[in-house]
């Protein structure tokens, strides 16, 4: 199996064309949608760069090198001294997604669905414990090819009144991120089948997440 090969399965997986990303991204006056789906997913923005932090302490210093702009976008500027030092406060990382939830009229949900809980969970322990190279297809084409993908459709949908900054900043940062996890992978020769793997294992539980938000979504319709 290619590198290719791995995001062409990644295109196709459900979580990339989940109903729930279908759904915004056809209906720019599906408020309701919009703010049920952000309020959800902040707990998931929220707590990523936890994920890649616990990741790159695990990694050899030349990959540390090499994927290091992927850690310094994911930390507020100049909270960032080494990968091996105190966790900084990551509270800027989730602003802008927290200003798209206000300009939707919401706030983070209180509560954390199952789906969503479980995604954060086992990321955690994947980037802390997982084989390796199954990590670094989790978070490279499972999260850093995968989100690009997935936002091209919701931002073509967006309600007007939302705002999109948090958006365009994944449809361009991670096109670099997954340039960085590309050519780390081609050039360590990671096992394309265990990279594989873990993007699919990443993508299985964010289809999970989705159905939930989902679910949600569509719970509240029948209550109105």
């Amino acid at each position: 199996m290619t590198l290719e090969e791995v995001q062409q399965a990644v295109e196709r997986h459900r979580a990339v064309v989940h109903p729930l990303i279908k759904r915004l991204s056809h209906n720019p006056n599906d408020r309701l949608g919009w703010r049920i789906f952000a309020s959800h997913h902040h707990h998931i923005v929220r707590e990523f760069p936890y994920h890649i932090q616990a990741l790159f302490l695990r990694l050899p210093a030349k990959l540390q090198d090499k994927l290091a702009p992927v850690l310094t976008d994911e930390f507020p500027p100049g909270s960032l001294s080494n990968v091996s030092g105190a966790t900084p406060d990551f509270s800027a990382h989730a602003e802008l997604q927290l200003q798209m939830c206000r300009s939707l009229g919401t706030e983070p949900a209180e509560h954390v669905l199952p789906g969503v809980a479980q995604f954060i969970s086992e990321h955690r322990r994947e980037a802390k414990l997982g084989d390796l190279a199954h990590a670094l297809g989790a978070f490279g084409p499972g999260h850093e090819y995968a989100v690009p993908v997935m936002f091209r459709q919701l931002v073509s949908g967006s309600p007007p009144l939302v705002n999109p900054s948090y958006m365009f900043e994944h449809l361009t940062i991670d096109v670099d991120h997954e340039r960085r996890f590309r050519e780390v992978l081609l050039e360590e020769k990671v096992d394309p089948t265990m990279v594989f793997l873990g993007a699919m294992w990443s993508l299985d539980r964010r289809a999970l997440a989705w159905d939930d938000i989902l679910a949600a979504i569509e719970t509240e319709e029948q209550c109105r």
